[in-house]
C-alpha cells in the first residue's frame, strides 16, 4: 500500500522526542481514511506491517490494538497515548545504550472524541523475519543451533541493559541476515530499569518466550525443541551463573501451569510429551 505522510520521516531522536516534531494530535481525515482501512483489511495485533511511501522508502508501521476480552468490543480504541510514548521512550533508552534495533521514525495519535488510535512508525528492515517465518522457509531447520544461541544471547543483553519485555514471544524477536544481528521489538508494556535486570524479571521473560514456543508447538506452527536445545538456550543466556538443573525445575513447576492453558489453546494438536 501506498500513501503520503504528514510528516516528514527521519530519525526520531531525542531532541524529536523533547520537540514532539513527529508526533501529531490530528491527521488529515484523508491519510487517516487510508490507515484505517489498511488497518481494518490486513493488520492483526502485534504484528508489524510493511507500509511502502510514494518516495519509495519502506517503513514498518504497527497500528495499537488491545487483546483479551477489552479488545472484542473496542481494540483500537485507547482513553491515552500513553502507550505510545511509553514504547518509543523504550525504544530510545535502548538505543542509547547501544543495543540493535529498528529505529523509531514517528508517532501519530487521532483523537475520536473521547478516544485514540496509536500508530508507530519504525525503520523496516527489509529481510528481517521471526522464528516462525525462518521455519516457515526452512531457514531454521539449517541453523536452529546457531540461532537458538544467537536468540539467548540478544535477551541476554536486553535484560543486561536494563529492559523487561512485556510480552516477549517468538513473533516479537526478529532476525536480519543481512545484517546478521537478532533484536528484540513490540516494547509494549515494557519496563526500563536504571540498573541490570532483577533475577526476578529474567525469568519472568524467559518462562513467557517458553510458553510462547510451547504454545506454537502445540498448534503445530513451530517445531518442537528437544531437550538439548533448552539446555543450550538457557545456558547460553545464564552461562556459569545458573546451573542447568535449576532451569529445568523452573520449566517443570512452569508445565503444571500450562496443563490448564492448553485447553485454551485452539486447534492444536494433541498433547505432545516432552523429552524431559
Amino acid at each position: 500500500m501506498e500513501f503520503s505522510l504528514p510528516f516528514k520521516v527521519k530519525r526520531f531522536s531525542k531532541g524529536l522526542w523533547l520537540e514532539r516534531d513527529n508526533l501529531f494530535g490530528d491527521f488529515p481525515q484523508r491519510f487517516f481514511s487510508h490507515l484505517w482501512e489498511f488497518y481494518l483489511k490486513n493488520h492483526q495485533r502485534g504484528k508489524l506491517s510493511r507500509v511502502k511511501l510514494p518516495q519509495g522508502r519502506t517503513v514498518a508501521l504497527k497500528v495499537y490494538r488491545r487483546g483479551g476480552w477489552l479488545g472484542k468490543w473496542g481494540s483500537a480504541y485507547y482513553l491515552s497515548p500513553q502507550k505510545l510514548f511509553s514504547e518509543i521512550s523504550c525504544y530510545l533508552f535502548l538505543e542509547d545504550k547501544g543495543f540493535p534495533l529498528p529505529l523509531v521514525l514517528g508517532g501519530a495519535v487521532v483523537y475520536r472524541g473521547f478516544f485514540s488510535h496509536l500508530f508507530l512508525f519504525t525503520e523496516c528492515w527489509e529481510d528481517g523475519k521471526n522464528p516462525l517465518e525462518l521455519w516457515q522457509e526452512g531457514e531454521w531447520r539449517k541453523k536452529r543451533r546457531e540461532h537458538l544461541v544467537q536468540m539467548a544471547s540478544t535477551i541476554r543483553c536486553l535484560h543486561d541493559k536494563g529492559v523487561w519485555h512485556g510480552d516477549l514471544n517468538l513473533r516479537n524477536l526478529l532476525y536480519s541476515p543481512s545484517k546478521k544481528l537478532w533484536s528484540v521489538v513490540d516494547f509494549s508494556p515494557a519496563e526500563c530499569f536504571s540498573s541490570s535486570l532483577p533475577e526476578e524479571k529474567r525469568w519472568d521473560n524467559l518462562l513467557r518466550l517458553y510458553r510462547s514456543m510451547r504454545k506454537l508447538a502445540f498448534l503445530g506452527e513451530f517445531p518442537l525443541l528437544s531437550s538439548y536445545e533448552l539446555a543450550l538456550f538457557f545456558r547460553t543466556y545464564w552461562g556459569e551463573e545458573k546451573p542447568l538443573r535449576v532451569g529445568w525445575e523452573k520449566i517443570r513447576r512452569f508445565e503444571r501451569k500450562l496443563t490448564i492453558r492448553k485447553f485454551f489453546w485452539k486447534g492444536g494438536k494433541p498433547w505432545v510429551k516432552w523429552p524431559f
